[in-house]
This record gives C-alpha cells, structure tokens and sequence, in this order.
C-alpha cells in the first residue's frame, strides 16, 4: 500500500469511521425533518452569506415555530453541531451512520417536554464520506455554525442557548464560541469574533478530539489532519482553544467512552484524554460505547442535566412539570451518589461558594424543591445526614446547619450568616466554639460540581483583562462589581457628620452598639513594646513621626540614618544577574543595575582650584567635547550603551558629536534626549580627551574614542514638575528677603537637631559574654538614648511665635505658603535674562513648574573602579561634584538665557548657531577591539592640574544636522533646566557568597548577603554585634523546587486568581487592584489573604479601631490545600520551623508595571523570620527606596524564579530599612507568596474583635432593602470621613 493510499485511508476510517465500524439498527425516523417555513425565512434573512437551509441534502435541518416567538422562551433553546460528514437530523443517509441528531430529537421531544421551537440543527458541511479527509476547522465551517448559533439566540429572543456537539462538531463549536483569529493555512488567516460564552448556558461535548487524533500525526497532509486548522496532535487551532482560559458555556460537560472506535487508544493523545473538554465540570465515561453510541444511548444523562442537576436551564426557573423526570434518574443512580449530591448541596453553604442570600433561597426553594426546609427530608439512607433551616428576620438571614451526633440525641449547631445581596459573594462566620463533623470531607466535595448555575444566569457580567500563567494578556467574564458608594450617591453634601452619614444609609451599622462593645472589651491598642525586632524597627523610622496621629505602619522610614542623600555622583552599570532560568522563552532578563559606586568615596580637601582647571580645560574651549546623543526615555538604553561598548556607535544612530564648550550645547537639551561625553583615564591628569589626528581617519578615531572610553559623564533630560523654590534656589534666583519660610534660626535648628543624634552605643564585652547578652545590653543602651530624645525633644523652647492653638497654626502655614506662592520671590540681579525673569514671574502663584530636568552622573567601567585605589576615586567623585557646581551656579542661568532668547527669536536663530555643534557620520566604521587599558593606581597632586594639555581643530566640519532639534515646537526652549538629586541607582553593592546546603533530599545554593566593611549603612553599625561579617541579615535558597513543580504552583496561582475574580472566597480574601480602559479594566495587582489577613489601605487604616489587634483580622477564607501541603512539605525539609505559618499572603503583580510601594513588615504584627516564595519570573527586591521605590535605593536582593528569601529575625534587612518591589523589576507575571506567623497575642484580639465586635455590627446591617449598602461599603465611607 503507498503512503498516499495509507493517509487516505486513516483520513476515512480512522477519523470518520466507515459504514463498516458502525451499528446502526436502520429504524425510520419520525420526526418532522426541516425548519419550519417561518425560521426558514428568518434564518435566510439573517446572513445570507451561510446556506443553513441546505436544500440539497435531504433531511440536513430541523427547527423553528410557526411563527416567531416575541417573548423569550420557559427554557433555553438547544443548538446541535454534528460531526464530519454527517448530516443535522438524517435518516441513514448515503452510510448508516448519517443520523445526526434525529434520535437525540425524538427522545427530547417524547420524554423531555421540548418542542420543534426549541431544537435547532443545520448541516454545516458536504455531509460526503468520501469528502472526509477534506474537511477542517475551515473559516466557511466555523462561521457556519457561529452566525448559527447567534441566529438562534435572535430567532427564540432567549438570553442563552445550550450547545450540544459530537465528534468534529465538538472543536467547531468551540471555536464558534470562544472566538479569536486562526490560521488555514501559512498564509491564510481568519478571525471569528469576540467570545460568545455569556449566551451559552451549557456545552456538551460528545466524542471530540479536543487534542487532536493519534491517527492524524503523520498524515498531515490531510486537510482534516492539517497542523493549522486540523486534528493533528500539534494543530495550532487546537492549541490555541486548550490554551484560552474562555470556557464554551456557563457549564461544560463531556461524554466519552474508551472504547471509541473512531478516536481509539482509550481516547488518550500525548498523555491527555482527547476527548474530554479542558476545564470541563463533569466527564460522564460509558464504557462499551462506540463512537457513534456516545451520540445515540446518552438519554438518561441528558434528562438528568437538562432536568435536574441544570434546572436552571429554565429561563424562569424551570418548568415544574419536569420534576417528574427526576425521579428517572434517581432510579437509576445508586444509593452513593445520591448521598454525595446531598452532601455537596450542603457544603457548598459550609465553604461559601458564589451565593449571596437571595440566591440561596432559590437554590433551595426552585432547583430543589423536593428538599423540604419545614421538614427535613427522608435521610434514613444517608449515614450522616445534614439539616438546613433558613431564617428570615428583619435585617438578615441566617442558616443553622444542624448535625445530630452518632453518640447521643445532642446536635452540634454551626450558625452562619451571609452578608447583603448587594454583595456578590457570601461571608460565613463560625461563632461556636464546635468543629464541623469530621465526616465531612472538605477538599473532594469542594472539587465536585454543583448545579449554581440557577442562582447565576441573571447576573450581569464585566469584561475584565487578566494575564495568564504563561504572561498573555486574555479578556474573561467576571461578576460585575457593585458600584462604588459615594457621598453623592447618599445625597450627602460637604463634608457631613457620622451620625448625618448613617441616617442616609437604610440599613446602617449599629455603630453605637459597635462602639459600646468595643469599649467594654477591654481591647489592647498598644503593641509597641515586649518583642526586640519592634523597637528595633521604632529606632529606625523617622523620629519627626514619633508624635503623629497616625497608623504605626504607615510612619515613614529615617532616610538621613541610611546616608543616602543622593547628588551627582560616580556610578557603574552592573550586568544583570537575571536568567529567566526554564521560562526565557516567555520573559525578557530583567535590567541591568546601576550603583552609585561613590557613595562610600571621603571628601577630599585642597583640589578646588585644581579641579576648575580641569574643568575649563575639559569643557571651556580648550579641547574637544566629543559625545553622542541618542533617545532614551528612561536610563535602560543608558545602561546599554555603557554596558556594551561594542554596540555604542548603533545605539547613537552611527554619528558622533563634536564641540569646543559645554555653553554651546543649550540648544540639544531636550525631553528623552541622552547626552555622553566621553573620556579615557589619564596617569598624569586624571581624564584625557580625544586628541585627534586630522590627516588620518576621522571617523575611525572618534568611533575607537567612545568604545574605549571608561570613564563618561551623562546628562539625561526629561520633562518634569519641579517645586518652583526648589527650582529657583537651584540656579540662585530665589529671593532669600522673602523666605520667612523658616521660623526658627539655622542656629536652632543645628542645635535641635544635635540634640536629636543617637549615637552607636559601646557595649562593654568580657569573656562571659554572648551574643545574646551583648544584643540585650546594647537595647538597653539605645533604649535610654531613645527616652532621651524624646525627653529633650519636649523640653526644647519653641520660639513664641510657634505657640499657638493646633487651628491657629494650620491658618499661618496657609497664610505663609500663599505669601510665597503670590510674590515675586525671583532675584533680578541673579544674571537672569529679561525674557526668563518674565517666565519665571508668569509663573507666580503656582507651586510647581514645568521643566526640563536634568540627572549628570559620571559613569565608569566597573571592574576598573573596583581594582582603583581610594585616592582616584576619592577624586573622580570630587571633580563630577565641582562640574556639576559649575553647571548649576553658573552655566544653566547662561544657557536658559540664550533658550529663552532663541524661542524669542525663531529658527533662523537656532540655525545659525548651529554650526558650533559638529556631526561626524560614522556609518561604516569596523568595531575594533579595546585595547588593554592602565590601572587606576596613580597618584595625583593638585600640580598635575596646572600645566594641562588642549588642543585644537585646523578643519572646517559639518554642522549638526536639523533633525535632532525640534524645528517645529520650540516651546520645549521655554521649559527651565533644573539638575535634579534623584538617582536610578543603589548605593551599596552588596558581596554574595554560595554554598551548598541540603534541605531534605534536595541539595540547593544557598545566597547570603554581605556589605563590604567599608562602605555600609551608617545605621548598620548598631548591628555588629549580633552581624559581625556585616550580614545584611537576607538569605535565599534557589534551586530547591523542580520546574515541574513550579508550573503547578503557578498552574494553582492563577486558578485562585480566577476563582477570586469571580467571587469564591470570602469577601475580604482577595483584594484587587483595577486600571481601567475604554472598553474594560485590567488587574493590575491582587493580594490575596489566607487564614490572616492585615490592613494595610489608606482608608482601612483609618478605621475606627484599625488599630485593635495591630490591624489584623481573621475575616478570610483559609488556605486552599495545595497552600497547605505546600508548608507540610517545606517543614519536612527544614525550610521554615514546624507549626510555625498561620498567615499566607499571595501579591500577584499581573502584567509587571504596578509594584509594592516601600514598607516594612511590621513587627508588631509578624514574627520573624519571614519566608517568600518568588513565582512566574525573575524579580528583586529592592531596599532604602524612595519616591515609591522608583530611585535612590540603598541595595536590592535578587529573587530568582522558585527561590525562598528569607528575612533574618532581628536582622538589618528585616528592621532598620524599608524594601519594596519597584515595577522596573518586572519583566512580566510575577507573584511572591510570603508565609508569615502573627503574634499569638495579636491573633487572640483579631479572633475575640471579630466575633464580638465586626461580626455582630456586620449582622446588623443585613437586609432585603434593594437600597442597602453593603457592610464593607459603611466601613470605607466612615473612614473616609475620619481620614
């Protein structure tokens, strides 16, 4: 037999099976075939691009009314897609098996109580055998069925229709229905739409070959086993639709048997049953069934869905001339699965699933109403059966699940409540002190099904943007969410009285009684003292925040106790240490770093008037300027270009830029512009220009310059908001006759803030000493220091005028600041044009202005900074300093004025002074490479700056060309330079030591974190004695989970995600964080809590009792299981203690561009240490950050994909810094899991503040009133106006 003769034959038997493989018992049909005349007319009409009436094939349709209904149906229609080859309702047709959905028909319409106006089916293809190995997923098909389906909603006006498709028909009506663009061919693309899932109420699946067919693997020649749009195993269509989260209908079921003998090998493709729908609900499997049996013997699970267990299919509840029918299946069901579907009934109230209380009622009253709620049901049957009694009361409802005991005649009662309608998800809350029955098995019946659907189909839906475990970015369908209240919306105005806020509100709190409660409950508030890391943590947050009002967690941390006030300094761009290790082939590496290597560097004294030599020599006409200018919207080019100086000529658009003085570059200083100059070091005076030798190779010599270049200064520009007195003090224009600002003198406040310095303690050490004993004395010490500071702080003389009432100073600080605001505080004999002294004015009355900022830092190879002595750094860090005192004091006041002057003037202006910029094109030029540069081991004095060297050009050179400046928007000319302090860097480089450890039976690298001695935190120094390497007091496993591991981690990540998204945990578990767009919000970030949770919001902080329990609640659900087999397995393996966890929080960073603003994991609330687990990609976690974590950070740890941190107890990083997670860190997904143990003292409030506190208010603010404001609603509206 030939190949050709082969695949062909696979193609006809094996996928479409033969007359041959079938059973067909011939028996005539009944019904009457075809649509009726007026669908017929109506589904013509609709599109007439599809033929649906298919008057060539006898038989090929069935539906419709007599005439068009105009009201929507008592049950959702039904919508049949048949297989390849077959016809929508045959008769036997050209093989025996050419039936369709005849059988299926008869039986609905005979024992169902369906009607021809409720069924619908078409024949979507050529309905020949002999054409089978044509047929694919094509567009002609796929949209066939799609407009069909779409017809039918519009015919029947019904909100939803049931789908039910069979071999082929399964994969088509998928596609159909969850949309999307796929490929026919390399070339030939085609797009089905936007989802159609919300009009699907279920989807059964009968026999497809949802992974493609085993038999299709070579025979891909095939249209029907085509690798784009067929049913080979690597189909991209198929792949395409397992991949989407999109599910094909509200539930999806799916029918198989293993012994099909079209699909064969037990339905099993590359480890996955073929025929089972991915994400199904149920799988139903009929052993002995052939494939065509899987279509025809099904009855009496079709009655059982469509009946009973999806009742609700029945668009008013269901017709109850169909409960009948449910006893069929009950017959035919054993005496297990009775009891099973009665004990998930039950649960799924235990574990809170998607029910507020309305629903509840008509679960119980409509979907099962031989339940009985007066009487419980016959359960003689059931070993342990189960009770529910439902009580309405005047502000809420409550439901006692009543257990009788196997002991005795005594009953355990678990009472619950379920928040307010307008809530989409309930909140159970256990308030007796019993366990639930031990016979209850939680995590199997949370994993079966339930028949919610009933509850669900008149729920409006939103489109919300999500990224999946694999980073793409996917539209699903969640519960909409309740519209946030507002004041407005309570017909409330200004700002009212809480007594004025709740009379507004119809089922208010009792917040009286709430209060009364609270009072009488003997509540601890203060938490600050009694465990070492907390006063640890109080000594190293700002002391001007130790007499605030506010929140302890929200106390800013000290930033002048961490030396990094940041100014232009010299930095190196470190490689990055990312490897995306097992998933670079969805995240890009994370970006390099750049350290401000100097901020270890000592002032060095008696070189001033050496450096302004060096700097007029340098940068004042007495040698070349050679730079280069390249977009860079941030520092990320930037840092490439240092990186690799191979590349440097690309990135700079292959010209390099030439001039004689700095002064001459006013006109390039521009928004997202980069300007390098570039140097080599010198043994003789520090920094050498270019020297260039003009009778050779131009170009050749400025492109070897840049590339060898090592040592750079950077300007980067970029549009931005200023402080104006910021702005004017910069440049020397602020007028100091009018800054009345200040209240006390200089001398005061040096004097005060003397008084304030606590010093690093000298504990005395002897040999019986230990490190315990040593931290112990040292606390005291600081402790004394610390009362000192306070005591002194208030006995220190206020100056009179300070004294004043808390309203009086609030009105002299709004007095005072529009003093400044409206005057002319611009200094007129500061050297400022008329034309700038007129703008600057102008803006009088604003305290900010636009302008052009402007970040100079010199730049050096790294490994050359780290092999220099001290003395050359010392004095690189003292020169970038005196060059840019130069550009700030003196040239940016020239350069605006001639700014200003050119705006004034017009282009003709600008062009003529162009011609002292150059531009060489280096286009063409061989990369060379580097030359083995000298050591930075010099020693200079300031005599080496005397005697320099200059040089200059003998040629006339082409002028910069136009295209750099923006001709057309000179009003980028009018916007001030300022030189700003902010820096994209870390100031300390920390030193990584790896070892080997053994945690279980896995050996992994374990990370430890060092500073080096000489260049660390000023505040570090009070933690030698229990971290006398300098320890930074971090260390990470990494290696330990298996990339299988850690997809199935992220696989339940994103699950939770989704399950939180549609409201399955308790209210309170997962708090999300939305962007919104024009057509649909995105998540952003989602933090979920489990067993614990913290308030940690602005507005929850300013609860009334935020502070009771340290701010933790236990209002959230408790951690799902693979969580909890997730700790078992860790403390097996000794890598967090035993019986230690009892609060994980999950922070999900969606799509990278929202990160954790800083904080510190306070430890009033946890006890160290503290663990995290880093997901999806590679990340770091950065320390000392400011502005959001944006710049000026103090150092950052890395955090590998799969590694566990972890946050010594008492330790430097965990207590004296803050850390974050900046966005620029992110690449992509990223999600941290952090396993963390709350105090016990604080758990016990959290758990008694609950119970006898939140709950009892929340209670009472349950209602069927349909203007009820939900609970958490109150909360967030009263600590608004508290706030």
């Amino acid at each position: 037999m030939t190949s050709q003769t082969l695949l062909l034959t696979l193609g006809v038997l094996m996928v479409l099976g033969a007359t041959a493989y079938m059973n067909y018992d011939g028996n005539v049909s009944t019904i009457d075939h075809g649509f009726t005349a007026d669908f017929a007319s109506f589904i013509k009409a609709f599109d007439s691009k599809y033929d649906f009436i298919r008057s060539d094939i006898t038989w090929s349709t069935y539906g419709g009314a007599e005439t068009r209904p105009t009201t929507a149906p008592s049950k959702y229609p039904i919508v049949f897609i048949h297989g390849n080859s077959d016809i929508g309702a045959g008769n036997g047709g050209t093989v025996g098996w050419q039936t369709g959905f005849t059988q299926l028909i008869e039986y609905l319409q005979t024992n169902g109580g369906y009607t021809k106006a409720d069924l619908y089916v078409t024949t979507w293809g050529p309905a020949n055998p002999n054409m089978a190995s044509q047929n694919s997923h094509s567009e002609k098909y796929v949209m066939t069925t799609r407009r069909f389906i779409e017809g039918v909603l519009a015919y029947t006006k019904a909100s939803k229709v049931i789908v039910i498709g069979h071999s082929m028909g399964v994969t088509l009506a998928r596609a159909a229905i969850i949309g999307g663009t796929y490929s026919e061919s390399l070339f030939a693309k085609f797009t089905v739409g936007d989802p159609i899932t919300n009009s699907i109420a279920a989807f059964f699946g009968l026999a497809g070959a949802n992974y493609g067919l085993v038999d299709c693997t070579y025979a891909t020649g095939l249209p029907t086993c085509s690798t784009y749009n067929g049913f080979s195993p690597s189909s991209q269509m198929l792949t395409a639709l397992n991949s989407k989260t999109r599910r094909e209908g509200a539930k999806v079921y799916s029918f198989w048997s293993p012994n099909d003998d079209i699909i064969k090998y037990n339905c099993i493709v590359n480890q996955k049953n073929t025929c089972i729908v991915p994400g199904s609900d149920e799988s139903f499997q009929q052993s002995g069934y052939t494939h065509f049996d899987v279509r025809d013997k099904n009855y009496d699970y079709f009655i059982y869905q469509l009946n009973i267990r999806l009742k609700s299919f029945s668009s008013e509840g269901g017709d109850q001339h169909q409960r009948p029918q449910a006893q069929q299946f009950f017959n035919y069901a054993n005496e297990t699965h009775e009891q099973k579907r009665y004990n998930i009934i039950i649960f799924r109230f235990v574990i809170g699933v998607c029910l507020n209380y309305k629903q509840l009622i008509y679960q119980l009253l409509f979907n099962y109403n031989y339940f009985n709620l007066d009487t419980p049901p016959n359960t003689n049957h059931l070993q342990n059966p189960l009770y529910i009694n439902l009580k309405l009361q005047k502000k809420g409802t409550f439901i006692e699940i009543v257990y009788p005991t196997k002991s005795s005649d005594e009953e355990t009662i678990v009472k619950k409540r379920i928040i307010s309608n307008f809530n989409v998800n309930p909140t159970f809350w256990i308030t007796s002190k019993q366990e639930f029955p031990p016979s209850l098995d939680f995590e199997n019946l949370f994993k079966t099904p339930i028949p919610d659907q009933a509850v669900r189909h008149n729920e409006t839906f939103e489109k919300l943007e999500v990224v999946t475990n694999t980073n793409q970015k996917i539209l699903i369908d969640v519960p909409s969410r309740p519209a946030a209240y507002s004041l407005e919306k309570l017909n409330l105005q200004g700002k009212p009285t809480l007594e004025q806020l709740f009379q507004a509100i119809p089922n208010c709190m009792d917040y009286k009684e709430r209060d009364k409660h609270f009072k009488y409950g003997g509540y601890k508030l203060n938490y600050q003292s009694g465990y070492a890391p907390v006063e640890i943590q109080n000594r190293h947050k700002d002391p001007e925040d130790y007499s605030k009002k506010q929140h302890f967690i929200r106390q800013k941390q000290s930033q002048a106790n961490l030396n990094l006030k940041r100014t232009c300094g010299v930095s190196y761009v470190k490689k990055s240490e990312s490897e995306q290790k097992d998933v670079n082939h969805i995240f890009k590496k994370l970006p390099p770093l750049v350290y401000q290597c100097s901020s270890g560097c000592q002032p060095i004294a008696g070189y001033d008037e050496a450096f302004d030599n060096l700097f007029h020599n340098l940068l004042n006409g007495k040698n070349l300027i050679v730079f280069t200018l390249f977009n860079s919207q941030d520092e990320s080019v930037l840092r490439e270009y240092l990186l690799y100086p191979h590349l440097r000529n690309k990135i700079s658009r292959e010209r390099v830029m030439m001039a004689r003085k700095f002064l001459n570059l006013w006109m390039i200083f521009q928004d997202a512009l980069c300007l390098v100059i570039h140097y080599k070091y010198d043994e003789n005076q520090l920094l050498r220009p270019i020297q260039l030798n003009e009778q050779d190779d131009i170009k050749q010599q400025l492109v070897d310059f840049i590339c060898e270049s090592e040592i750079s200064i950077c300007l980067l520009f970029k549009k931005s908001v200023s402080g104006r007195k910021a702005f004017l003090k910069s440049v020397g224009l602020w007028n100091e006759g009018n800054d009345n600002s200040s209240v006390c003198t200089e001398t005061q406040r040096e004097d005060i803030q003397t008084k304030f310095v606590i010093s690093v303690p000298k504990v005395p050490i002897n040999s019986n000493s230990t490190p315990q004993s040593i931290f112990q004395e040292f606390t005291h010490i600081i402790q004394q220091q610390e009362n000192y500071v306070l005591e002194t702080r208030s006995q220190t003389q206020i100056p009179q005028t300070q004294q004043q009432t808390h309203s009086n100073e609030k009105e002299t600080k709004k007095k005072k600041r529009a003093k400044i605001l409206s005057s002319t505080d611009v200094r007129k004999d500061g050297g400022a044009s008329e034309q700038l002294i007129n703008h600057l004015i102008k803006e009088d009355g604003n305290h900010n202005i636009n302008t052009c900022s402007i970040r100079m830092e010199m730049y050096v190879n790294e490994e050359k900074w780290k092999s220099a002595n001290d003395h050359n750094k010392d004095l690189l860090n003292a020169f970038i300093k005196r060059v840019e005192h130069h550009v700030t004091n003196s040239y940016l006041i020239k350069m605006m004025n001639k700014r200003f002057k050119a705006n004034e003037k017009g282009q003709d202006y600008i062009i003529r002074r162009s011609n002292k910029i150059y531009e060489i094109q280096t286009d063409n030029v061989q990369i060379k490479q580097n030359k083995k540069s000298i050591n930075w081991t010099s020693i200079f004095t300031p005599e080496n700056f005397t005697n320099l060297s200059t040089f200059k050009l003998s040629k006339k050179y082409q002028p910069i060309s136009l295209d750099i400046l923006k001709m057309k928007e000179l009003s980028f000319l009018k916007q001030p330079l300022y030189c700003i302090t902010t820096r994209d860097s870390f100031a300390f480089d920390l030193i990584t030591k790896v070892t080997k450890v053994k945690l279980g039976d896995r050996l992994v690298d374990r990370l430890d974190f060092f500073f080096e001695p000489n260049n660390c935190p000023c505040n570090f120094k009070s933690f030698l004695p229990m971290f006398p390497e300098y320890q930074v007091g971090a260390h990470a496993y990494v290696g330990y989970f298996t990339n299988e591991e850690l997809l199935q981690m992220e696989k339940e990540i994103y699950e939770m995600e989704l399950k939180g998204f549609d409201g399955h945990y308790l209210p309170m578990t997962a708090q999300i964080s939305h962007a919104q767009s024009n057509h649909h919000s995105s998540v952003r970030r989602t933090k979920f809590f489990f067993g614990y949770r913290y308030m940690w919001t602005k507005c929850q902080l300013a609860e009334p009792h935020s502070k009771v329990a340290a701010g933790v609640r236990r209002d959230v659900s408790a951690p799902p299981l693979w969580m909890r087999n997730l700790i078992t397995k860790l403390e097996n393996d000794n890598v967090v203690p035993k019986k230690f966890i009892n609060s994980i929080a999950c922070n999900i960073y969606h799509d990278g561009k929202e990160g954790l603003a800083q904080h510190f994991d306070d430890a009033v609330r946890f006890k160290q240490p503290i663990f995290t687990i880093r997901v999806f990609s590679d990340c770091r976690l950065s320390f000392g950050s400011q502005f959001y974590g944006f710049c000026n950070g103090a150092f950052a740890v890395p955090l590998p994909r799969g590694c566990i941190l972890c946050m010594e107890e008492g330790s430097y990083a965990a207590n004296a810094i803050k850390h974050c997670v900046r966005p620029c860190d992110m690449t992509g997904k990223s999600a941290a899991l952090i396993l963390r143990q709350m105090h016990e003292q604080v758990t016990q409030e959290a758990i008694k503040y609950d119970e006898f506190v939140d709950l009892p208010c929340h209670m009472s603010t349950l209602s069927v009133d349909e203007n009820a404001v939900p609970f958490g609603e109150q909360k967030r509206l009263e600590a608004e106006l508290l706030s």
